[in-house]
């Protein structure tokens, strides 16, 4: 009995302690707490000038806000555009040389023309061909000639036995139909021989026609490859007029970004070569947050991890903003031994400003 009692008492106290307090929570971490970080600028650009020439117009100025693609300065651009001009003058001349192809279709007519009388010629000295083949007029020529000196033979002789049996007159007929058939068989031959020329007259007027088609085939080949190279020479002049149009955009510096102009390097008249910076831009409406930690927090903070930032703005102003961590070193710094991480976080507002100093805060789950 003596020994519980003693139990008894040695545990009441313990109870007695706890009742008044909560019960502590064994597994809860303390928040880590970053310090002396600073706002730093994501984008800030020297926008520079794309190429050598006299400024224009600066049609911006200094705490104007700009978008992408704003123009900010424009050079002296007159001569590029009477080059642009004269291009787009050379594209279109180049361009109805390549759509007219009248050099094609005439060569096409020719030689369409000429395979036709190649072949009229051709047919023309088949014919004439026929013709000079044919005797068959020589021939009955030939027998009409010696049935007319048989004839006028037989009138004579029977005239020389007999003066009667034939009258004189007759026999000056037979003659004249004798010498008519001699005549006949001359001329038979004389066409015949003439048909024989007018063959081959017409067979060199088909191969001449011949020779025609050969041409006009190579004239029609020489259209085709000059057609294409009008087509080419209207392509290349596309080109030229897209360097030019390129060429007088480039006159034209826009902002890279969306931002502020804080700083006009240069001013109205100056003339800037290719690279040199005209304008600087710089970003506001994103930032970053740079600062370090221990590399025994390096474990608890991850990229993509959201964290909580307290801005001091001034002595007795401050803002919060929600961030994401971006980027956390994998390298010590060699002096301080810490390590190297920022945030990124949104200012729509703008009432952050590059410089201001801030703490941040992420919670840390065991």
């Amino acid at each position: 009995m003596k020994n519980i009692m003693s139990k008894f008492v040695f545990i009441l106290p313990s109870f007695l302690f706890c009742v008044p307090g909560t019960v502590p929570r064994l597994n809860a971490v303390e928040p880590i707490v970053v310090n002396e970080m600073q706002v730093v600028l994501i984008d800030s650009v020297d926008v520079p000038a794309s190429q050598d020439g006299a400024i224009a117009a600066i049609p911006v100025d200094e705490g104007e806000s700009v978008i992408a693609g704003d123009e900010l300065v424009r050079l002296d651009d007159r001569k590029t555009k009477i080059e642009q001009n004269l291009a787009q003058t050379r594209l279109e001349i180049a361009n109805e040389n390549a759509k007219s192809g009248l050099s094609a279709e005439l060569a096409k007519k020719k030689l369409a023309q000429e395979k036709q009388l190649a072949k009229e010629h051709e047919f023309k000295k088949r014919i004439a061909d026929r013709k000079a083949e044919n005797d068959v007029s020589v021939q009955a020529s030939k027998k009409a000639e010696l049935v007319a000196e048989n004839e006028l033979k037989r009138a004579t002789e029977s005239r020389r036995q007999f003066v009667d049996s034939v009258s004189q007159s007759e026999i000056d007929n037979l003659r004249l139909s004798y010498e008519r058939s001699v005549l006949e068989t001359k001329q038979a031959e004389f066409e015949r021989v003439i048909d024989g020329l007018q063959a081959e007259a017409e067979a060199e007027a088909a191969s001449s026609h011949q020779l025609g088609v050969d041409r006009y085939t190579l004239e029609l080949a020489q259209a085709k490859v000059d057609q294409r190279v009008q087509e080419l020479q209207a392509q290349l002049q596309m080109h030229q007029l897209k360097l030019a149009e390129l060429a007088s955009s480039m006159q034209v510096i826009q902002s890279p970004i969306n931002g502020v102009v804080v700083e006009r390097y240069r001013n109205l008249g100056d003339w800037v070569k290719a690279g040199e910076p005209v304008i600087r831009v710089i970003r506001l409406d994103r930032l970053r947050a740079e600062g370090f930690i221990t590399a025994d927090q390096l474990d608890s903070v991850v990229v993509g991890q959201k964290v909580q930032l307290t801005i001091q703005r001034s002595e007795k102003n401050t803002v919060q903003r929600a961030g994401v961590v971006k980027f956390v070193s994998r390298e010590l710094e060699p002096v301080s031994g810490e390590i190297r991480f920022w945030v990124e976080f949104d200012n729509a507002s703008l009432d952050v400003l590059p410089g201001m100093r801030l703490s941040l805060s992420l919670s840390v789950n065991q």
